[in-house]
This record gives C-alpha cells, sequence and structure tokens, in this order.
C-alpha cells in the first residue's frame, strides 16, 4: 500500500464500535476524597491499546484463542515490529515480504500482503486515536484456523544514546533455534535482553562456539575497521533485519566499502566504530563492547549512514 493510500485510509474507515455495559460506581472511589477520575487515570503507556484481530477492533487489545491451538502452545506463529510515524508505516512491503517467507516455512500460508497489513494498520491508528505508533504484526495458528493480529504501543520518542555492549548471559548465548525468522517462541532473546539490562547493558550479543559475532538479541550489528563496513552474513544462524537490508544498499549506493562476512569478538573491540540497527530504533552508535571503549563513538562512518537512512525513511514515507 502507498503512503497516500495508507493515509486516505486513516482518515476514512470507520471505527467499528462495540456494546458496553454501564460500569456500577465504586462506592469506595466516590466519597468526599476530591480526587478526580483523571488524576486516577493510568498513564497512556500503561493502558492497553485497541488492536485488529481479523481485520476487526478489539477495544481491549485481548482475543480469544485456543489455549493448545498451536500459537499460545508452542509459539507457533511469527511477528513484525515497525515503526507508524505520522500514519506512515516503515518499510511495510519489506516487512510483509519476510513474515510471507517464514509463513511458507511453518505452514501458515497464505500470509496477508503489504495491502491487507495497510488496511489493518490504517484501522488501527483510527482505533488508538495516534498515528504514531510502535506496531507489531503478528500472525499465528489457532487449531485449524491461521489468524492474524496488529497491535501497537505508543512510539518512543526519546532519544537513545550511545550503546554499551555485554554478552548475552550463558545457556542463551548461542544461537537462538529459528535465528532467520522472527517466530512468536520469543523467550530465549527476551531474558538475554532483561539480563542484559539489569547487568547495565543496553543491548547483548549471541555468538557462535568459536566466538564469531551474531547478532544482538533485538538489534543487527556492524563494525568498522579501516573505513570498512562488517555484519555477519545471512548464511550464518542471523535474521536477515529489514533495517540491514536498507543499510546494505545505501552502502552500495553510497560507494562505502561494505562486506557480508563474520567477525570474532576481538575484532569488534578493536574496531573504529560501531552501531546497532533495528526497525524501532534505527541506527544507534556503540560507545562501549564489554567495558571497552571504542575509538571512535558515533564516528564519521556511523554518523554518514545514520543520516542516510533518516533520508531513505523519509523517502518512503512519500
Amino acid at each position: 500500500m502507498t503512503s497516500s493510500r495508507f493515509l486516505a485510509a486513516v482518515e476514512s474507515l470507520p471505527i467499528p464500535t462495540q456494546k458496553t455495559s454501564t460500569p456500577r460506581r465504586c462506592t469506595r472511589c466516590s466519597g468526599s476524597s476530591g480526587r478526580s477520575a483523571a488524576r486516577r487515570r493510568r498513564p497512556l503507556a500503561e493502558v492497553p491499546l485497541p488492536a485488529i484481530v481479523d481485520g476487526a477492533v478489539r477495544g481491549d487489545g485481548r482475543v480469544d484463542v485456543l489455549l493448545l491451538g498451536g500459537g499460545l502452545q508452542q509459539g507457533e506463529g511469527l511477528f513484525e515490529t515497525l515503526p507508524v510515524e505520522s500514519g506512515h508505516p516503515h518499510f511495510l512491503d519489506r516487512h510483509a515480504r519476510r513474515l510471507a517467507r517464514g509463513a511458507d516455512e511453518l505452514e501458515l500460508a497464505p500470509a496477508p500482503d503489504a495491502e491487507t497489513w495497510g488496511d489493518d494498520l490504517a484501522l488501527l491508528c483510527q482505533a488508538c486515536g495516534s498515528s504514531d505508533l510502535a506496531a507489531r504484526l503478528m500472525l499465528f495458528r489457532d487449531g485449524e484456523r491461521v489468524r492474524r493480529g496488529v497491535a501497537a504501543q505508543p512510539l518512543s520518542t526519546a532519544q537513545l544514546g550511545p550503546a554499551e555492549l555485554g554478552l548475552a548471559p550463558k545457556g542463551l548465548l548461542g544461537p537462538r533455534p529459528h535465528a532467520h525468522m522472527k517466530t512468536l517462541n520469543y523467550l530465549g532473546p527476551r531474558r538475554a535482553h532483561a539480563a542484559g539490562v539489569k547487568a547495565g547493558y543496553d543491548e547483548v550479543l549471541f555468538l557462535m562456539e568459536d566466538g564469531t559475532v551474531l547478532e544482538g538479541s533485538r538489534s543487527t550489528v556492524f563494525m568498522i575497521a579501516g573505513g570498512v563496513v562488517r555484519t555477519a552474513p545471512l548464511d550464518l544462524p542471523i535474521l536477515p533485519g529489514v533495517t540491514r537490508e536498507v543499510l546494505l544498499e545505501i552502502c552500495e549506493e553510497a560507494g562505502t566499502p561494505v562486506r557480508e562476512e563474520g567477525f570474532s569478538l576481538e575484532e569488534l573491540t578493536g574496531a573504529d566504530e560501531a552501531f546497532l540497527a533495528a526497525s524501532l530504533r534505527g541506527v544507534r552508535p556503540v560507545s562501549k563492547v564489554q567495558g571497552q571503549p571504542l575509538p571512535a563513538v558515533d564516528g564519521p562512518v556511523t554518523r554518514e549512514l545514520a543520516g542516510l537512512y533518516r533520508k531513505r525513511v523519509r523517502a518512503s514515507n512519500r
């Protein structure tokens, strides 16, 4: 779906209404305390936003599924995360293609096309009353059915500083199963990331047994040495990231030397520059690897690629 069609859909789609019962007044909250409902209301980030399930609005963001239906029991499903800014979903076509490839492999095909996902996102923007969302597309098995859903959280506008990297904890350090897909069985990366945050890191790295750097728990890792950009190749167990794909194209177009090849943790700690790439966070420079500072934080190559990536995002939204 083109950006103009998406915005038109956001403005024109009606929001299906749901019948709700009139809530009973809580006597414990209606005394003479003087507290207003607005003051008691939870912050937006804590309130579940509506979701779209099989093309329909679910105002409370919930969905009924079979407990043993595959998706909930085994994580038999896929997801994609992407920003929606001012009604524009970033690189929706690329995300839809990657999800469709995974659906073929997991026998969840045919997956919805980009236009269908775009319609769902437009409806979600209306239901949430916002055109700036961190959206998640989901396709999952529910017994005999394959279902789709789109959920979101408020899109963070916080400016992230340079990242400090550590290693995933023992037991979670190696490559994750089905690393080339974003399956709903995502507990390993989440646990690894949470452990890293607890230890004071912004991101943790997965490694091969020989010490080859694979990727972060939620990002692609790039290093720069001698002006050459390097990132792990797709024949290693990594996710073919959408942001990774766009950045490789940008390097080729800008004439920046780039190689898809493995590198060791030692090479990464000795790099001139390094950065992370992810759909929701874009390009984020790296400041330290396991406590060791890099020579250049947000160095010239990182800054150039980050700027070109932002331009590509803006161009894709037109």
